[in-house]
Order: structure tokens, then sequence, then C-alpha cells
């Protein structure tokens, strides 16, 4: 922790963090980490919708034609 910049504000510790050629690759990864989504909520929600379209009597339904009544 010697070795890490000492700042208070989140922004300029990453600024700092991502100048320093030791530390170079840790903002990158963290950009990667933070943007996973931490639930699948979106993909249950789509599932969900699917599932309201695609029903015993439409079971012949094209994925394009599918995917159309999506959007």
């Amino acid at each position: 922790s010697k070795q890490l910049p000492q700042e208070d504000k989140t922004d300029r510790f990453w600024g700092l963090l991502w100048k320093d050629v030791r530390f170079s690759e840790l903002p990158r990864l963290m950009k990667v980490l933070l943007c996973i989504p931490h639930s699948n909520a979106s993909s249950e929600r789509v599932f969900s919708m699917v599932r309201k379209i695609v029903t015993e009597n439409r079971m012949s339904l094209d994925n394009s034609t599918v995917c159309a009544l999506l959007s």
C-alpha cells in the first residue's frame, strides 16, 4: 500500500495510478470489472418477454420474427 499513490478523491487516485508504469494495467482491468452486470435481471427480463411472445400457438415463429417483435 505504500507504493500506491495517496489520494482521497477516487478520480485523482485512478489518474495517478494510470500514469504510474508499475500499475498501468490496473485501471484498464478495473474498467472491465466494473462493467460486469451485478445481476442477471436484464437477461431474465428478455426471457420473460420471449415467453410472452412465443406461446403454444406461436411455436413456429422464426428467430428473425421474434427479434422483430422484441424490438
